[in-house]
């Protein structure tokens, strides 16, 4: 996919694992109204988290938006996980 715009201010300019980990986990708990992000475990499937089809999209609009990337409407679906999701935004903003 093409870039949908530049990254807004907060996503990482050379993003790394662990700090892309932190910032999904920070989106997850604001789409889910948890007030600490440090209740997401990066390996939970994000439907045992609460997630449905709306929070899913929220997801992914709020994570389009924030790395300026135009993400598939399925990334969530076939990254179900704080670690994988943040795996494939960093291989994103890589290449």
């Amino acid at each position: 996919g093409a870039r949908a715009a530049a990254p807004r201010p907060g996503w990482p300019e050379n993003p790394a694992g662990p700090e892309l980990r932190e910032l999904v986990r920070a989106e997850v708990a604001a789409v889910l109204g948890h007030p600490d992000a440090a209740v997401i475990a990066d390996d939970r499937p994000f439907p045992e988290l609460g997630f449905d089809s709306l929070t899913v999209i929220e997801l992914r609009t709020r994570l389009a938006g924030l790395s300026g990337t135009d993400l598939p409407a399925t990334v969530v679906f076939d990254r179900p996980t704080v670690a994988e999701l943040a795996g494939y935004l960093g291989e994103r903003s890589r290449g």
